[in-house]
Order: structure tokens, then sequence, then C-alpha cells
């Protein structure tokens, strides 16, 4: 049990007697057993009314999230009708605990975002490859509109890699679209402008 704020009050015997509690928020009250721990016993939840006769001799818990519980034990006595204000202290602990499960659950959103990006990233790379494979196998096959198709799919999944546009400009001097070619090489030089053999394709169209 949560180290709580412990009240002892009189009650009268007599059965008829009630007692109110009322709280700011709603707050639980259950029973304490016989050795003073919380019972599953739960009496009501404030503001309720009980009778004198089911606290008499006895102790309860109340009890509210992110609060301090307290603890109230009730002797014999001759009273009236009685009204408990209960007043309940914000429990630090529980909202620190609180706030760093919080922070628990964002690094764990955060990393389970950085685990799909990285999935993503890599199916996107796989597709990539699986298709300039693909035109390639054409150009080699001596197909080149569908190769052409190929490497223009290729450039849609990821336009800033060299390789797609160097399969398309090898398509279209297959198609005899010399300038188209040659374009697609220029394109090819500005996403790979260390590869030495992009200049000697260029060049190859312009002699």
């Amino acid at each position: 049990m949560k180290s709580a704020l412990f009240m002892i009050l009189a009650l009268s015997s007599c059965a008829t007697q009630t007692v109110k509690f009322k709280a700011k928020e709603a707050a639980e009250i259950r029973l304490l057993d016989k050795n003073g721990y919380v019972s599953d016993t739960v009496l009501g939840t404030t503001p309720v009314v009980l009778n004198q006769d089911k606290l008499v001799g006895k102790g309860v818990q109340i009890q509210s999230p992110r609060r301090k519980p307290q603890v109230w034990y009730f002797l014999p006595a001759d009273v009236h009708e009685l009204e408990i204000a209960v007043e309940l202290e914000r429990d630090e602990t529980y909202i620190d605990k609180e706030k760093e499960r919080a922070k628990e659950k964002e690094a764990e959103k955060s990393k389970d975002k950085d685990a799909q990006d990285k999935a993503e990233s890599t199916a996107q790379k796989n597709k990539l490859l699986r298709t300039i494979m693909a035109s390639y196998q054409a150009l080699f096959q001596e197909e080149p509109q569908e190769a052409l198709r190929l490497a223009n799919e290729a450039i849609v999944t990821q336009p800033d890699v060299a390789a797609p546009e160097i399969l398309k400009g090898l398509a279209l001097v297959k198609l005899k679209k010399w300038e188209s070619a040659k374009q697609a090489f220029r394109r090819a030089k500005v996403l790979d402008p260390q590869d030495p053999n992009i200049d000697v394709l260029i060049k190859s169209l312009e002699d």
C-alpha cells in the first residue's frame, strides 16, 4: 500500500447515523481488513453516504488516481450525522512515473517508426534493383522497348539514382532515338558526376 495520511474519528454506535464522504474528485472508499491491509470490499465512490454501523471500529482507505490515499479509523462515540470533506494530495511520485511511462511509450513509438521506415527503404531498394536487372536483361535479349519501360519504372521508384537513366539511354540508342538517349545520359551524369563511363556514352553520341 502507498504511504497514506492516517485519520482517527469517533462515531456513534447507533446504526441510524450516517457519514457522508465528499471530495473534489471521484474517490473510491475501500474497507481495511483486520490486519490493516486494503481489502477488495468497495464501500462506495464519493460523493457517498454510509451508515456508521459499517464504519465503527473499522478503517477505510480513500483513494483516487494520481492522489495520495488517506486512511481513516472510526472509533465508537455518540456522534450524530457527519459530513467529511476529503482533500487528497497530489501524488508527485505517481505523476513522475506517469511522465516516465509516457516518455518510454514515445521512445518505443519512435523506435517502431524507425524500424518501419528502414523496412520500407529496404523494400524500395530491392524493388529498384529488381527493375534495373529486368531492364538490363531486356536489353541483353534485344527488347529495347521493354527495357525502356522498365528503366522509366525504375526512375519513378528512385529518381536520384543514375543507373536507370543509363539504362534508359541505352534502350533509346537501340531504338535509334539519339537525342533522347543523349539527354538520358546527361541526366545520369548530373546524378553521378564521378562515373567516367557516362562521359564515354555521351561522347559516343556526339561524334
